[in-house]
């Protein structure tokens, strides 16, 4: 995944019913995970919504983000793009960041 502070690793679960979860992050840097929903918009396009949490390495909250993308697969590969909400540990708006996802299906 990149987005405007950097890039990182990230896992998507599309699951049939139209939930997705979603973890990224990991290591001294910290975490993210969250659940939502997915809808295909057409052939191989599709559109989701994700309520990330974020965790310090020592598992503290330290904030969350709204993800929203729009984006398609090709072969194996998903891409998707779009711009996420973040929000402190609070939940006080900080600022809004364009993310861009490619991922590999396994």
């Amino acid at each position: 995944m990149q987005h405007q502070g950097g890039s990182g690793p990230i896992s998507l679960n599309f699951s049939s019913s139209g939930s997705v979860c979603l973890r990224s992050g990991g290591g001294s840097g910290g975490h993210g995970e969250g659940t939502g929903t997915w809808k295909s918009t057409g052939t191989n396009t599709f559109k989701f919504t994700v309520r990330e949490y974020l965790y310090d390495s020592a598992g503290t909250p330290t904030g969350s983000v709204d993800v929203n993308q729009s984006g398609s697969i090709s072969g194996k590969t998903l891409s998707s793009s779009g711009v996420s909400t973040i929000y402190d540990v609070n939940g006080n708006f900080i600022t809004t960041a364009q993310a861009k996802i490619t991922a590999a299906r396994i």
